[in-house]
């Protein structure tokens, strides 16, 4: 499926960008000695069946809903995380059911999205999570077209924005929300607080560089695009970001861990009208190695995004 996504091209899907996977590697849990995704998978369904204590069995759910999210499997890591949510009682996982939500969005299952959403604004205890629930129901409403209630929710939301520490990935989806809704200063002045409060990080670097970034389209996109008149370059080659620093030293020093650990990095100016940003990337990746490539890096300890050439 990942493979099958990749091979459509199509710029601009920010979601797997801004999610970064983290894979736990647990001695006797994951394949150790090669990479084998799958192999993996099965040892943690096989241990899932052997366990009954609901913490055993939440530990589990979470590690295996986050291997099918890095590769591509949304239906079934939607499903391990809705059940992971609620699996243990006295400790229910609000964050694992947002991420359920996330995923029927990203799916196309907006209605189920939608519900989980509000589910998540009504009962939820952490105001956080409740706060990033309205985020997603503002993207669902875009793509729906429902600019009536869009509106209402966008000026909910952005007056609760002193209220919290408000994470890059959803300044991202913010701006993009309103960007397809035609609000342009409020989208000017989620970029604005992106570069300003997080000047380093990949979301920063996708709203400022003229590279596509992207990982895979989701499903959801693609049948409920907004933008009809995108051109979709076919690329061969592409690049991996690993970090986008405003002091150069800082991409000097991460440019020689990559290359103490097998990773030909280069850095590449980036001019803004405000600064230079230093983009450490590794370049020339065939496109049909770059996930093995990611998941290399991230074993390495590091995270990456593919960027694309700037199209013609």
């Amino acid at each position: 499926m990942l493979k099958n996504w990749m091979n459509l091209r199509i710029p601009k899907y920010y979601f797997l960008i801004c999610i970064l996977i983290s894979v736990f590697n647990q001695p006797g849990t994951f394949a150790q000695d090669k990479l084998d995704i799958n192999e993996d998978m099965e040892n943690l369904q096989d241990r899932l069946q052997a366990v009954s204590s609901p913490s055993e069995r939440y530990s589990i759910l979470i590690h295996l809903a986050e291997l099918e999210e890095m590769t591509g499997d949304l239906e079934n890591a939607q499903k391990h995380y809705e059940v992971s949510a609620f699996i243990n009682k006295d400790n229910r996982d609000f964050n694992a059911f947002l991420r359920s939500a996330n995923l029927l969005y990203e799916i196309g299952d907006f209605d189920r999205a939608e519900a989980q959403g509000n589910t998540l604004i009504s009962v939820c205890p952490d105001k956080f999570i409740a706060f990033r629930a309205e985020i997603l129901l503002a993207r669902i409403f875009v793509i729906q077209k429902r600019f009536s209630e869009l509106q209402k929710l966008v000026n909910k939301i952005n007056q609760s924005l002193q209220d919290y520490q408000i994470l890059p990935e959803d300044l991202l989806f913010l701006s993009e929300v309103c960007r397809n809704a035609g609000f342009t200063d409020l989208e000017k002045k989620y970029n604005d607080m992106l570069i300003t409060d997080y000047p380093d990080s990949v979301e920063t670097a996708i709203i400022e560089n003229n590279s596509y970034a992207d990982v895979m389209p989701s499903p959801g996109r693609l049948l409920f695009e907004i933008h009809e008149d995108i051109k979709i370059p076919a690329y061969t080659f592409i690049g991996i970001q690993t970090g986008s620093f405003s002091v150069k030293e800082n991409a000097v020093y991460m440019q020689k861990d990559l290359k103490d650990n097998g990773f030909a990095a280069e850095i590449i100016e980036k001019q803004t009208p405000d600064k230079i940003y230093y983009r450490v990337i590794i370049p020339d990746i065939p496109l049909e190695e770059s996930q093995e490539l990611m998941i290399r890096m991230k074993e390495a300890g590091f995270e990456g995004i593919m960027v694309f050439p700037d199209s013609e």
